[in-house]
């Protein structure tokens, strides 16, 4: 199995542990495949899952290039917090977050194809239960090699 894993430079983390090689250490089928953003804009997500680095902050510039990952049947390996919930842009040498106002949320403009794909997941994160905090995938069908 492959994994491509986002990691920009300099753009922000929230909920995720830095040490991502030691995780799978125990897992030595496991390929882990480094992208930066230039790197998924021009050849596309490069593994079967598709883990955020970063957490719950992600680039907004990549969603359509993920929106067609999932769509293909990409999977999401996703540790802590709400995946996608902070959209940022890169501006004047900075990632900051992208504003998006209450106009752009009638119409879904602005807020790109992966909002409505995942709210189901932003809720089940924010409803604490005993299963909230667990790794979780999705896309394998419950496969795990």
């Amino acid at each position: 199995m492959r994994i491509s894993i986002l990691l920009e430079p300099a753009m922000p983390s929230r909920f995720f542990n830095a040490e991502i090689k030691k995780l799978f250490l125990p897992f030595p089928q496991i390929e882990l495949v480094f992208q930066d953003v230039a790197d998924i804009l021009k050849n596309g997500v490069r593994g079967e899952v598709f883990l955020n680095s970063h957490g719950e902050i992600y680039p907004y510039v990549i969603e359509d290039t993920l929106y067609e990952y999932f769509s293909n049947g990409g999977g999401l390996f996703h540790l802590g917090g709400s995946p996608f919930e902070t959209a940022v842009i890169h501006q004047d040498g900075e990632w900051v977050p992208m504003i998006r106002t209450f106009g752009d949320s009638r119409d879904n403009a602005g807020f790109g194809p992966l909002d409505k794909e995942f709210d189901y997941l932003r809720d089940e994160w924010r409803t604490a239960s005993k299963d909230s905090n667990k790794i979780k995938t999705f896309g394998t069908n419950g496969e795990y090699k």
